[in-house]
């Protein structure tokens, strides 16, 4: 019966593939510019890997990407879910990543590690339980060319061939033979000579450079591999059942491993099919699934394969498409027992199997995703799941650099006159003889020496001859003729842009440094925007609600101008616009602008 369902399923992936192509003929000129446009995009990615509802990239450059979910502050920076690429904050020289559920590790070139996400665990390894929105550093490891990334534990491959693991312990996926979580990494025991890991739900696997394999943790469905009668393990034992293993990847409670000689093996848990074999029986001893397999990846419950002809197949959980067969929205099949060719790609370099969701870039560079998207996690800008291959056009576009103050071409030519201004309670005027404030100077935002108000008009000295004024909440922004922008006032949020904050304010007048060829200036409660007269705009100061509208979605201060990109996103994805006004409110901005 299985035999007969499972040809059907294969016709059915054959005309559906069949029908993709027609639909491509039909607009072959644009498919040509889509997968130029994506090769670009995907050959700046080294590696691509996914978490619970989020995504995480290594860029060749180095630097590391985030978007969709941010609960736990998995995205490593700000607290707002997103749906387009942001870079981690700090983070350079990075030449692997690695996703658990809720937390990411990064090693950098220097042989460190550095984590965030969840910390109830102990899983980030900075000797702590709290949770951390930002990348911190994993205590006391060096020399380290591997790492992995479990449910809740963590696992670090050293340059001596050793292993060290942290967070969870409670079924022993430690390894350390205890089962007490840690907070900082601690060596696994009896193993050396290892040359690569992958970290499961709740197990570990471990590859000598001989090409055995070992196991240690949750063995409840038998995914440790050695076929005891044990529900977990925490210390390494040896798998004997096959040799000569080339890769190993461990699932949520399943593993895969990959022989030199092409042949990929499955064992542990099928509840989903995510073992391949078509019966939906757990193993408890590897098993020969495919042959003339180049790569595996194993996601939580579902699994890729490569062959050697460069097709994808993919086998397991199809509850959200994660298998990219079509067969969740078209036959409402959630479980794809065995093995399918992913149709409608190109020849496949590298696949991932994320929690429930799929990449594959292809030997052309393009990147295709499938699955769940609830979250934006798939990069194509939306939120809607998909259940065939979608290729993902232009990801990094928000990436282009912005042009700093007095580069590229001129959009907005001379300032912008603004000769009157409200604050909270000052009022501002600019006359031919100079500036001229009155009302509330609690924070010297009038300029003037004393926190007394003034009753009348007070001239401002010591800046040049202005052409407009903004007024925030308690602090003042001005405009020179020669295009400088001019802070002072309150300063508690960076909202006067000198790179640092000031409880009681700065009644005199400072340039803002790094701003020029200013054209106009709006001052919102606690924020400041200025635009540039090559149409960019730059925000600085309070960001609690994202007033700021940067790469960098972090509430709190922010001292020092960025660029804006928020305001100018399509469809999940930066179009670059040129700004042509900028106004503020108390809590938010608008910007004016035009496609270019």
């Amino acid at each position: 019966m299985y035999t007969m369902l499972k040809n059907a399923v294969r016709r059915l992936g054959c005309l559906l593939a069949l029908a993709a192509m027609l639909a491509s003929a039909s607009a072959a000129p644009a498919a040509a510019d889509d997968a130029n446009a994506a090769g670009t995009a995907a050959g700046t990615i080294a590696q691509i890997v996914g978490g619970k509802g989020f995504t995480a990239v290594l860029r060749t450059d180095g630097t590391v990407w985030t978007w969709g979910d941010n609960l736990r502050g998995k995205l490593g920076g700000g607290l707002d879910n997103r749906t387009r690429p942001t870079a981690v904050k700090g983070l350079t020289d990075v030449v692997q990543l690695a996703t658990g559920g809720y937390h990411t590790l990064a090693l950098k070139k220097d042989g460190t590690v550095w984590a965030w996400g969840q910390n109830t665990y102990g899983q980030l390894g900075d000797g702590t339980t709290t949770d951390r929105n930002s990348p911190v550093p994993v205590a006391g490891l060096n020399d380290v060319v591997a790492v992995s990334a479990g449910a809740a534990h963590s696992a670090a491959l050293l340059k001596d061939g050793t292993v060290w693991t942290w967070g969870d312990d409670s079924v022993g996926q430690l390894g350390d033979g205890a089962s007490d979580q840690q907070t900082k990494p601690v060596q696994v025991k009896n193993l050396t000579g290892i040359k690569a890991i992958s970290a499961g739900g709740y197990h570990t696997l471990a590859l000598t450079k001989d090409g055995d394999m070992w196991a240690w943790g949750d063995d409840t469905y038998g995914q440790l591999g050695f076929a005891h009668d044990h529900d977990t393990w925490n210390a390494p034992v040896m798998i004997t059942w096959i040799r000569q293993v080339k890769s190993i990847s461990a699932g949520f409670n399943f593993s895969l491993a990959l022989t030199e000689d092409g042949f990929a093996y499955s064992w542990g848990s099928d509840s989903s099919g995510q073992l391949g074999f078509g019966d939906m029986k757990d193993r408890s001893l590897p098993e020969i699934l495919m042959k003339d397999v180049t790569a595996i990846s194993a996601g939580n419950n579902h699994a890729l394969a490569i062959q050697k002809d460069g097709t994808a197949w993919a086998w397991g959980d199809n509850t959200f498409g994660q298998t990219g067969t079509g067969f969740n929205e078209h036959l409402n099949m959630q479980i794809m027992a065995g093995p399918q060719h992913v149709f409608g790609v190109p020849e496949a370099k590298t696949v991932v199997a994320a929690y429930n969701f799929s990449f594959l870039i292809g030997t052309d560079g393009s990147l295709w995703a499938w699955g769940h998207n609830i979250y934006g996690q798939l990069g194509d800008g939306t939120t809607t799941n998909t259940d065939l291959p979608k290729q993902v056009t232009s990801i990094f576009d928000a990436s282009a650099p912005v042009p700093k103050p007095g580069e590229g071409a001129t959009v907005v030519s001379g300032v912008l006159a603004a000769p009157l201004a409200a604050g909270e309670n000052d009022s501002l005027a600019v006359k031919p003889n100079g500036v001229f404030g009155w009302g509330d100077n609690t924070l010297g935002q009038l300029g003037t020496d004393g926190a007394l108000p003034a009753l009348a008009p007070k001239p401002l000295t010591g800046v040049p001859q202005p052409a407009a004024i903004a007024a925030g909440g308690s602090h003042t922004l001005l405009v020179a003729g020669d295009g400088t922008l001019w802070a002072y006032g309150s300063d508690y949020f960076g909202q006067l842009g000198d790179g640092a904050t000031s409880v009681t304010g700065r009644p005199k007048p400072a340039p803002v440094s790094g701003l020029d060829h200013v054209v106009s200036a709006a001052a919102g409660s606690n924020h400041s925007l200025a635009l540039v007269s090559n149409g960019t705009v730059w925000s600085f100061g309070d960001n609690t609600f994202g007033q700021l509208g940067t790469d960098d979605g972090s509430p709190g201060a922010h001292a020092a101008p960025a660029a804006v990109t928020g305001g100018a996103r399509r469809d999940g994805y930066c179009r670059r616009r040129q700004f042509l006004d900028c106004a503020k409110a108390r809590r938010h901005s608008v910007v004016l602008g035009r496609q270019q």
